[in-house]
């Protein structure tokens, strides 16, 4: 896992087409992550932890915690975007008429 160096209009393009972002959000060790690859290879060591989770674990105030989640939510990318391999161009196979 080697970091890309792409530049930042790459970084929010990968983003907002990231479908597991949209349908992947995953909780880990009490932490919720807009992505997998974050959350697993964050705490396997492979990334620096940036702080793009919301930590339920330790966040017991309901309006921090809300606060939280919108700043996850509107984030332009993430950090982990740098060292991503999902293509930004996806094909997808119709399904047949049959």
């Amino acid at each position: 896992m080697k970091r890309k160096n792409r530049d930042e209009i790459t970084l929010k393009k990968m983003f907002s087409e990231c479908e597991a972002k949209k349908n992947c959000n995953t909780l880990l060790d009490g932490k919720l992550y807009l992505c997998p690859f974050a959350a697993h290879g964050t705490k396997l060591g492979f990334f620096p932890d940036d702080g793009s989770y919301v930590d339920l674990s330790s966040n017991r105030n309901y309006e921090k915690l809300c606060e939280s989640f919108y700043k996850i939510r509107s984030l332009e990318y993430i950090g982990t975007c740098d060292y991503c391999d999902i293509p930004l161009s996806k094909t997808y196979v119709e399904e047949s008429p049959n």
